[in-house]
Parts: structure tokens; sequence; C-alpha cells
């Protein structure tokens, strides 16, 4: 068996100081830079989604709340909570898809485990750990496709549908171009927007950046603390 190099991170080494300053600049980052390969005619379009300020914020968080009155008075629309019962009785969701998810999770925990107590013995060979990565990706994966059709079931409630009005006012507000022009100068224009692959594309970019992480950061950080900083695989 081939012995680690003594470079090799161990259990319990510190985070590299080069992906905590990664890290440290993603999230410091006053707006994030997305190039669009064609948006509005253009080619290599440039756009930059901000943080919101405390008046956008405040702004965002009042149409939330408007919305939320608005459906929970006025339309035939559930709570996610009693939505998930109904997609439950109708078969389309259940305790089995439940169950699948803390299944997934346990198997990452498990995988960065075995990764962990390999790491300690401190003897491996980089086929074990390639062995290893490749399910831990996949269970990863999984994982997100399962998270993914939740979300998308419950979206139609009360609270998904506020949630999506309060996400379009601040993407109204918050998406720029470098010259400081608003893409859409408001709600009613975002609506109307023809090009929607790039809107579903942008709403999950500043959904990720508004959380205080990027598509970067996420693909990163995991290979890096997990399996010590080997070149990742690509996901897709």
């Amino acid at each position: 068996m081939q012995e680690i190099e003594k470079n090799e991170p161990r259990l319990g080494d510190e985070i590299p100081e080069s992906i905590l300053k990664q890290a440290e600049d993603e999230i410091k980052k006053k707006y994030k830079s997305i190039t669009l390969p064609a948006f509005k005619g253009k080619t290599d379009c440039v756009v930059h989604i901000y943080h919101p300020n405390p008046g956008e914020a405040s702004i965002a968080s009042d149409a939330y709340s408007e919305a939320f009155s608005k459906f929970i008075s006025n339309s035939n629309l559930l709570t996610k909570d009693q939505l998930l019962e109904k997609i439950k009785e109708k078969g389309i969701w259940g305790d089995k898809d439940e169950a699948l998810i803390e299944s997934l999770r346990d198997d990452l925990h498990d995988i960065e485990l075995n990764v962990a107590q390999m790491r300690k013995r401190g003897r491996y060979t980089k086929q074990q750990m390639d062995v290893w990565r490749s399910k831990w990706y996949a269970v990863k994966n999984q994982l997100h496709d399962v998270l993914r059709k939740q979300t998308e079931l419950l979206s139609n409630s009360i609270e998904g549908r506020a949630s999506e009005q309060e996400i379009k006012v601040k993407m109204s507000l918050c998406v720029k171009y470098p010259d400081g022009k608003r893409v859409w100068n408001s709600v009613e224009e975002l609506n109307n927007e023809e090009e929607f692959n790039v809107v579903i594309f942008l709403v999950k970019e500043c959904m990720m950046f508004w959380s205080g992480l990027t598509q970067e950061i996420i693909d990163v950080l995991p290979a890096e603390l997990i399996f010590g900083g080997e070149e990742k695989e690509s996901v897709n």
C-alpha cells in the first residue's frame, strides 16, 4: 500500500489558508459578477448581483408579507404543511421520500467518517480515495435531486408563492449592469422577461449569493475539506 506524502492533509489538520481565503473573499464580496453567454441581444453580457441594502431588504420583506396576506385571504392556495399533506394523500410524496433524505444524509456522514478514519490511520492509495470521492459525489447528487423535488412540490404553497414574490422584488432591485443600471426596473419587467432560462439561472445565483455562498465555493469546499485538496471531479 502506498504511504501518503508527509504534506498530505490529515484528520485534525487546519483548513488550508488558500481555501479559507477563497471562502472569505466569496462571502465578503459586495457583488457577484456573472457573464451570460447571450442576453438581450448581447454576447458575453456581464451583470452584477448585489446584496440588498437595508431599504431594499425592507421593501422585499414587505412584498413577502403583502403576498402572504393576499394569498391566505383571497386564494385557494394551501400553506406548506397543508400542501404536504395533500401530496402525501395523492402518493406524490410520502414517508419513504422523507426517509430517503435521512438515509442519504446518513450515507454522506458514513462516507466522511470512513475517509476521516482512513486519514487518521495514515496509509491509503489514491485509488481508494478516488473510490470514496466518487461515492460521496454520487450520494450528494442524489440527495440534491430529492431535495429539489421536495422544493418544487411545495413551491405552490402560500409560503412558496410569497417567497417567490420577495425574490422577484430583490432581483429587480439588486441585479444590475456594471454601469449600475438595473436589468429590470420593476417586477413587471422581470415577469415579462422573454429569456426565461436566464432568469432561472440568475434566481439560483442570487439565492446562493444572498445566503453567503456562491457556486464556486460550494463546489470547492467539500472536496477540499473531505478529500484533502486532491483534484476535484466536475459536478454537473
